[in-house]
């Protein structure tokens, strides 16, 4: 089977040909809640002993009685259309009634023909990675539709009868343009589960009680550019997943916190917001909220009320401090503050003993307290563009510390306790001040998998190294190395060896370029 509604995938997927997606590390690096998602055997016969078809393949058209041609047409009801490089659908496809799903993803569409609304049976719809500018208005009419992804494709605005679809269960329409949606919204997906309107063009959502009165002529149309509002008679209340960042949004969204009781999830980060209410402690349900990239100075008290959090992405505003009521947080495993005007990192940060992941990226700060070995089930620690020259002695506590990044601290040697940290998989030292690594470094950190040391000073490399045998990645690159040892080529697991920019000869960097990929 064939997850066509994956959002995460898509958006995997459009980072990896060069598209616009942001996938934050979490996503790359730790499982997290899903919003539940229907899956489906993509298919396109009519029956088992019958071959596929397809009504468009490569821009070729079909005749004008294919329909005709084919065999119980009225019996099909999937149809793949994947990456078959379609400029156009033709009106054809409105006499497939009994379609229940049509996966039309990675094409060249701008728009859908009319007839496409006669798809009444039509419950999974995957139209990713196209050029849709609109909908036709008939698209309201399909109506039984539970899933539907329209990420990345070109859409300003949607049809009004896009209200109609309140079978929806799934809707993604990411890596748009939108500026608006359809008056009326929020009042007709009752059994809406997961909506992703990330990285669009919405400064404001207007409420179904403004538009009403506005069609009514009593309020000026400026009305238009209120933000994003959930009112009570919104009918989101199974609502689990809203993601809404990458957005223009200038408040966090009004009624949020009062009428999203099951909300797991929230992204509002990458907008304008500047405050979070008080309020956000209703959402006790959410185990995922996302905050940064906005001009945020505080965070409310109440926070400490949402004791389910497994995620919290507070990185990039302007905090100085944290509430002690997060200290309520034990279930927080992940917690991203990079890029924040923190003096001193905040107590509470070191109570949260549930953390396996702390981002402290680009945060000017000279020490660690002594506190960060009470953060015992800490895997991931990244402390990259600090002043940090030195580690306090209680980080070798953190036994089960896999992952530590040390980049562009103007460090001129790797701390005595990062070589007591015996677990650990990768060490990321690159952009410091490093004339050597230590001599023992092999012997001591023997289950080392990544090893970055590019621009530093290098000019030799410890006998010990080849001792890490579980080595897969190797950065060398940017230093003053005349030679790479041979014992070191053959590590049994290195694939991938960086070793351009030093002072190998022309030989040696012709031989290494034959066995690695620099």
């Amino acid at each position: 089977g064939m997850n066509i509604d994956d959002v995460e995938e898509e958006e995997k997927e459009e980072e990896e040909e060069g598209g616009q997606g942001q996938r934050s590390s979490h996503q790359q690096q730790h499982p997290q809640y899903h919003a539940p998602a229907p899956r489906l055997a993509m298919e396109i016969t009519t029956d088992p002993a019958q071959k596929p078809f397809t009504l468009l393949t490569k821009g070729k058209e079909a005749s004008p009685d294919a329909a005709k041609a084919l065999p119980s047409i009225n019996a099909v009801q999937r149809l793949n259309l994947n990456k078959q490089h379609l400029p156009v659908l033709k009106n054809i496809i409105g006499q497939l009634t009994y379609l229940q799903s049509i996966n039309l993803r990675r094409n060249k569409l701008s728009e859908l023909p009319p007839e496409f609304g006669t798809l009444k049976q039509l419950q999974y719809l995957n139209l990713t990675f196209n050029r849709l500018k609109r909908l036709p208005d008939t698209f309201g009419n399909l109506t039984s539709l539970k899933m539907l992804n329209l990420h990345s494709n070109k859409l300003e605005i949607l049809p009004d009868s896009f209200i109609r679809l309140s079978r929806l269960e799934h809707l993604s329409i990411s890596y748009n343009q939108l500026c608006s949606i359809p008056a009326g919204f929020g009042d007709h997906f009752a059994q809406l589960e997961f909506l992703n309107l990330e990285n669009n063009q919405l400064s404001s959502v207007p409420a179904t009680t403004t538009l009403s009165a506005l069609a009514e002529g009593d309020i000026p149309t400026t009305i238009v550019e209120r933000p994003f509002v959930v009112t009570s008679q919104c009918k989101f209340g199974k609502l689990l997943t809203l993601r809404l960042g990458c957005n223009q949004l200038t408040v966090f969204p009004e009624g949020l916190c009062e009428h999203l009781p099951r909300l797991v999830e929230l992204n509002l980060s990458r907008n304008h917001i500047d405050s979070i209410p008080e309020t956000i402690g209703n959402l006790t349900a959410l185990k995922i909220l996302y905050m940064g990239v906005n001009p945020l100075e505080r965070v409310p008290y109440s926070i400490g009320r949402l004791t389910n959090l497994y995620i919290l992405g507070l990185h990039s505003d302007y905090l100085s401090d944290l509430p002690f009521d997060m200290i309520n947080l034990d279930k927080l495993e992940v917690l991203y503050l990079r890029k924040n005007g923190f003096r001193m990192l905040p107590p509470v940060m070191f109570m949260l003993t549930s953390l396996r992941k702390l981002d402290l990226n680009f945060i000017r700060i000279s020490a660690i307290p002594s506190e960060i070995g009470d953060l015992v089930n800490l895997e991931i620690l990244q402390l990259r563009e600090t002043m940090i020259k030195v580690l306090p002695p209680e980080i070798t506590k953190l036994k089960k510390l896999t992952d530590l990044d040390l980049s562009l601290n103007n460090m001129t040697t790797i701390p005595d306790q990062v070589l007591e940290l015996e677990n650990l998989r990768t060490l990321e030292m690159m952009y410091n001040h490093l004339p050597a690594l230590p001599d023992d470094i092999g012997l001591k950190l023997p289950r080392l998998t990544n090893l970055d040391v590019s621009h530093n000073k290098l000019q030799r490399l410890p006998s010990s190294l080849p001792k890490l045998v579980e080595l897969r990645q190797l950065d060398l690159s940017c230093n003053k190395l005349p030679h790479i040892p041979e014992a070191l080529l053959q590590l049994p697991y290195l694939k991938f060896l960086s070793f351009g920019y030093n002072k190998l000869t022309a030989d040696e960097k012709k031989t290494l370029k034959k066995r690695f990929k620099d």
